[in-house]
C-alpha cells in the first residue's frame, strides 16, 4: 500500500514578460485563495482566478512551489502458494494485482496560465489494473 501527498508545483505565465532572456517567469498572485471554495477536479484543479500576468518589465508575486499535485495512493497484491511434487519437484502458483483498487493516480495539472488547458488534469500517472497470473515448474 502506497499513499502519497501532492508534490510542489511552480505556475509559469510563459514567454518573457521580465525580460530577463528565461521563459519561466511566475505570475502575480491576485489574493485570491486558489483551494478555497473551490472543488478540485480533473477538469479543474485549482481557481484560475488566484493568478494574473505580470506586466511586461516586472517579476510575478507568485511564490516558488505555491501549489500541490494531486495526492496518490495505490494498493498492489500478491499471492503465492507452492506445491511439493517430490522432494526436488515444486510446482508455484502466483496470483499479483497491480492497482488492486483501480484507483487513478492523476498527472500533474496544466501549469501555464496562458494555456487553454492550464488546471486541468488530463491524464494519469500509472496503468489501470492490472493481473497476472503465473505457473512456474521448478525441477
Amino acid at each position: 500500500i502506497g499513499a502519497h501527498a501532492g508534490y510542489p508545483l511552480n505556475i509559469f505565465q510563459g514567454g518573457d514578460p521580465s525580460n530577463t532572456g528565461h521563459t519561466f517567469d511566475r505570475p502575480n498572485a491576485t489574493g485570491v485563495d486558489p483551494y478555497s471554495g473551490w472543488t478540485s477536479t480533473t477538469a479543474g484543479w485549482w481557481n484560475p482566478a488566484a493568478f494574473s500576468r505580470t506586466p511586461d518589465g516586472l517579476h510575478g508575486t507568485l511564490g516558488r512551489n505555491a501549489l500541490t499535485t494531486p495526492g496518490s495512493f495505490g494498493w498492489d497484491f500478491s499471492l503465492h502458494k507452492s506445491f511439493n511434487i517430490t522432494e526436488q519437484h515444486r510446482l508455484e502458483f502466483r496470483f499479483e494485482a497491480f492497482n488492486l483498487l483501480n484507483h487513478p493516480v492523476w498527472t500533474s495539472p496544466s501549469t501555464g496560465i496562458t494555456s487553454a488547458t492550464f488546471g486541468q488534469i488530463t491524464g494519469t500517472r500509472t496503468n489501470m489494473r492490472q493481473l497476472q497470473f503465473a505457473l512456474k515448474y521448478i525441477f
